[in-house]
């Protein structure tokens, strides 16, 4: 099992927190951005990161990787109802992540601030 990202937070602290909740144990490859530049042409889609594998299978985005996790871990509930109801949570939890991000972008880019 094996998670490769860029070393700073994002798209894959979500999935980090979910194996760290499940104790699964998982190697992690952090790269640069021109690293993943030049392994795009490799990455399913085009893609960028992350990317989780398992059982040589290569899963990009993040949501579509927590996913299956959240299945593969028996979280993602017993029914369609409670199944619908994660997806509905990971979509709520992405936009105020999505926020949270563009504030913290405002603050550094445009006010020369960081939030701390």
């Amino acid at each position: 099992l094996k998670l490769t990202s860029y070393p700073a937070r994002g798209s894959s602290d979500q999935i980090r927190l979910l194996l760290a909740e499940t104790r699964t144990q998982y190697e992690e490859i952090n790269i640069s951005g021109s690293d993943a530049l030049k392994m795009q042409h490799s990455i399913p889609f085009g893609s960028g990161l992350p990317i989780w594998e398992e059982d040589g299978m290569r899963i990009v985005h993040a949501s579509a990787i927590l996913r299956h996790l959240a299945r593969k871990l028996n979280l993602y509930g017993s029914s369609e109802r409670e199944a619908v109801q994660c997806d509905m949570w990971d979509e709520q939890c992405n936009q105020v992540l999505q926020a949270f991000w563009s504030a913290d972008f405002i603050q550094n880019v445009i006010f020369g601030q960081t939030l701390d």
